[in-house]
């Protein structure tokens, strides 16, 4: 691992409940912050990522840093032969495009560490979507809003997170669509709306329409909401689904904090129903799906030219492709004087 922060510490204890991978050591500009992670989650601590990137003993390497220290980091672990696993968002997309592109050329895996991808109940939905079970896609809604804290988050702080919302929560949006409705990778059109606090993007509205048959996005984000939510509404000509926890499950994706009172699953809509008639689809899952994504990335890493780990790491690259332009789309404040 490089980096030690909240989400680094989430992925440590998910290694701890599987056997495909294991934690050989955590890198940390600051070798004091790696010892304090390492004393508490196992590991070598080690100062500095080229370090880390050097050694013989790893196969691998997490990145869980700000998005402005990504691409340094996973270009060196790749170049000396590891395979990336990397938090969301990517610099740009063409920073995106160059890490897969030496992925690929020294036959290395890589991939974004988005969690939803790999829970049982995406696979569901995308059997639905492929089947035509809710007919041809229309549009799909998407809102995911959190109180992410004070101003001292890095989350506020455009030069280490330069995308803000649009980054973090935003990425989940627009990672829906890569994910269920594969036929609209190729966006035609992008408006976005966006608030800004101090140079920092801290709520983000918009439209993104794709080539196929104007199958449309909309989005809102922010991380000044009173409450978290998290939900999503995925329209077709034969039915309509929709979540209240499309990116965490209540049911088990958060380690520790499990609501087995609140099974994984989605509502299924078809005519003219009333609420009593919408059918909630239960979709099993045996574990949190990090551990599931961790497991995953240690199958593509067992055979990274293999068609799973290829796509793994083009799914990175088109979702980044959104993220873009919606970026470019928005209206962004004058440089202060």
């Amino acid at each position: 691992m490089v980096g030690t922060g909240k989400i680094a510490g989430k992925h440590a204890v998910a290694i701890s409940m599987t056997d495909k991978v294991e934690l050989v050591a955590v890198a940390s500009r600051n070798l004091a912050s790696a010892q304090g992670f390492t004393a508490k989650h196992g590991g070598e601590p080690v100062e500095g990522f080229e370090a880390l990137c050097a050694r013989e003993d790893i196969d691998a390497v997490y990145i869980a840093v700000p998005t402005a220290a990504k691409e340094e980091i996973a270009l060196e672990a790749l170049m000396q032969g590891k395979h990336v696993l990397v938090e969301k968002p990517l610099a740009s997309y063409e920073s995106a495009k160059k890490l897969m592109k030496m992925a690929r050329a020294k036959s290395l895996a890589f991939m974004d560490a988005t969690h939803f991808t790999h829970n049982p109940r995406t696979l569901t939905l995308l059997g639905l979507v492929l089947d035509e079970d809710i007919g041809t896609p229309i549009s799909l809604t998407a809102s995911f809003h959190a109180d992410v804290g004070g101003r001292e988050n890095i989350r506020f702080d455009p030069e280490l997170e330069p995308y803000g919302v649009l980054g973090d929560l935003g990425w989940y949006c627009a990672r829906l669509v890569v994910d269920l409705v594969p036929d609209a990778i190729e966006y035609s059109a992008c408006q976005a709306y966006g608030k800004f606090e101090k140079g920092a993007l801290v709520g983000v509205t918009g439209v993104v329409t794709y080539m196929n048959d104007g199958f449309r996005l909309g989005f809102d984000c922010s991380f000044t909401a009173g409450a978290f939510a998290q939900d999503m509404t995925l329209v077709g000509t034969k039915g309509i689904i929709s979540m209240d926890d499309f990116v965490h499950d209540w049911e088990r994706a958060r380690i520790g904090e499990e609501k087995p009172q609140f099974p994984a699953g989605f509502r299924l809509r078809r005519g003219r129903t009333d609420p009593a008639m919408v059918k909630f689809v239960v979709t099993p899952g045996e574990k949190s799906h990090i551990i599931s994504m961790l497991e995953a990335f240690a199958r593509y890493a067992g055979d990274p030219t293999g068609e799973e780990a290829r796509s793994a790491g083009w799914r990175a690259v088109w979702t980044q492709e959104t993220l873009d332009a919606i970026w470019r789309s928005l209206k962004k404040p004058k440089p202060e004087a």
